[in-house]
């Protein structure tokens, strides 16, 4: 286990570069009855008199700032570096952040974490579906923020890789303007000889542009939602059929037909 100072110390790092590229962060209210989560990103990272003081923008549902308070427990998650983050700080103030000379924000001061909780990049075992028959996935791309979060547009696109952490896909270029990253998506396709569609939620998390192809390339990770039953249901299946998968590419190695 790393010490306290070092875990600080990494966690600083993760949220300096963050604040520099403003990268965007889901946001929950801790003990709310609504697990509804809510769109914000980071703004800044500052060393002032009473310590280090995180600044992000204060989320919006529907044009309205969401009501948080000083002192209320929150959780952050964001992706870094293909991986899943998070922690759980308070709402230290509110205010307002100049973006430039013209343009300010609402946002909200946040207390620093002494950690930084890391999903371990790819836990699962990616496989690669090219060799299969054209996998099509019909994508929900997702606008509003917590319980007021509805699908805006559809979008479809082709499997690339799969596995129990996420997926992967190729769109053409002109279909990928609203899929900038952190972007939640409803996701369906079926699986080879499987008749049962899978229904899942993801986020982006990666995007890889192919300028040659005029395709983007789109890294996309799993997402725990209320209806927990439906995706270990879902998780499952994909589990099963990668394995299977497995099984029948170590099978042709050790017995190849001739």
């Amino acid at each position: 286990m790393k010490p306290l100072k070092e875990k600080t110390a990494e966690a600083i790092s993760i949220l300096s570069r963050a604040c520099a590229q403003n990268f965007p962060l889901d946001l929950r209210i801790v003990g709310e009855k609504s697990t509804g989560e809510y769109r914000s990103r980071f703004l800044n990272l500052d060393d002032t008199r009473e310590g280090l003081i995180l600044t992000i923008e204060a989320p919006s549902s529907s044009g309205n700032i969401v009501p948080v308070r000083p002192g209320q427990e929150i959780k952050v998650s964001f992706s870094y570096d293909g991986r899943g983050m998070s922690f759980t700080t308070h709402i230290r103030g509110r205010g307002k952040f100049s973006l430039s000379s013209a343009v300010s924000v609402p946002s909200l001061n946040i207390l620093v974490p002494e950690n930084v909780s890391i999903r371990e990049r790819r836990g699962f075992y990616r496989l690669l579906v090219t060799d299969l028959p054209p996998i099509e996935i019909t994508m929900g791309v997702f606008s509003g923020e917590g319980t007021r979060r509805r699908i805006r547009s559809r979008e479809k696109g082709v499997m690339t890789d799969l596995g129990g952490g996420g997926l992967g896909f190729r769109i053409s270029e002109g279909k990928s303007l609203l899929l900038a990253l952190g972007t939640r998506l409803s996701l369906s396709f079926q699986l080879p000889d499987d008749e049962q569609e899978i229904k899942i939620i993801g986020r982006t998390c990666f995007s890889l542009r192919r300028s040659e192809l005029r395709e983007i390339f789109f890294g996309v990770q799993f997402v725990e939602t209320e209806s927990n039953i439906e995706y270990k249901q879902s998780i499952d299946k994909i589990l099963r059929f990668v394995a299977e998968r497995q099984r029948r590419m170590l099978k042709e190695r050790i017995h190849p037909s001739f």
